[in-house]
């Protein structure tokens, strides 16, 4: 792991060597290409000469280390991770090497990729977790809990205030909630759904996708499953897990907590959609699939 950070940090340092010498070729500037913004997303590309020196041309090792002597107090870690690589026990392993140790109640994380999607929010996933368990261990609140519906009653007095509820109307109270928050839930996964749908339909008539999960319902249920990550293979792994069933929702919640960019359980169904609606001619379905089982993976 440390072989390729330092690797990756000594070609970083051949390309600030070589933007350096063409830099002093050319008067201390380099022709560079900027890409104006529009609302297409494809904005023009201009070239534009820049000038650089020493000051502001650092690798990524070099910037932090100038900011933490500049007086931050910032801590870097490269742990590289290249796109198309699984991400492994080994990957994990060195996360909580490096978080372990720090304070959860004084040391705020974060991470940087190469694209700031995936492996950027598959990491802040796996820091969460960790997080958890330290303030769980310091006897601070649960950040993520996972409800559980539970009614409660004070010891009640003699007049009959404030009486316990009967064991029969505390399982009605009880059941009535937990059905109440599974239609929330099942309400969000379903305009979830369908948004994605929306997005993946090569029609973005928002109506196609509506008439799709309404004229096949079994398509519609499939669909919900594999939105909430019930897949086969998942649910298998739980039964092999202790608490499988709670965990999984634990982790469905970090997931669902740090979707800003992209939302991993998602992204399964995402591929697998795109996949689905690709012909046989197109050379983009292999990739579609792949990527869902890439996805499926992580």
């Amino acid at each position: 792991m440390s072989d390729r950070a330092e690797n990756l940090e000594a070609i970083e340092t051949r390309l600030r060597n070589d933007i350096l010498q063409e830099a002093a070729r050319y008067g201390g500037v380099i022709l560079t290409h900027n890409e104006v913004a529009a609302e297409s997303g494809e904005g023009a590309i201009l070239p534009t000469w820049t000038a650089v020196d020493h000051n502001n041309v650092k690798t990524s090792k070099e910037l932090w280390e100038y900011m933490k002597s500049q007086g931050w107090n910032v801590d870097y870690y490269r742990i590289p991770i290249s796109p198309d690589r699984p991400i492994e026990d080994n990957y994990l392993d060195a996360y909580l090497q490096v978080i372990r140790d720090t304070d959860p109640l004084k040391t705020s994380l974060v991470f940087s990729c190469g694209m700031g999607a995936v492996r950027t929010t598959f990491a802040m996933v796996a820091a969460s977790l960790m997080r958890r368990k330290q303030l769980l261990s310091l006897g601070m609140p649960d950040p993520y809990p996972v409800h559980t519906t539970q009614v409660g009653s004070n010891s009640g007095t003699s007049s009959g205030i404030n009486t316990p509820p009967h064991p029969q109307t505390e399982a009605r109270i009880i059941l009535a909630l937990e059905q109440a928050s599974a239609q929330q839930d099942l309400n969000k996964s379903l305009l979830r759904l369908t948004y994605l749908l929306q997005q993946c339909l090569q029609n973005k008539n928002s109506q196609s996708a509506i008439e799709l999960l309404m004229t096949q319902p079994t398509l519609l249920e499939n669909l919900r499953k594999a939105h909430t990550g019930n897949y086969g293979i998942i649910l298998s792994l739980l039964g092999c897990l202790d608490h499988g069933l709670q965990s999984k929702k634990l982790v469905d919640r970090i997931i669902d907590a740090t979707d800003q960019v992209t939302n991993l359980r998602e992204d399964i169904l995402r591929y697998r959609l795109k996949y689905s609606l690709t012909s046989m001619e197109e050379a983009q379905g292999s990739d579609y699939l792949r990527g869902a089982i890439k996805a499926l993976e992580k």
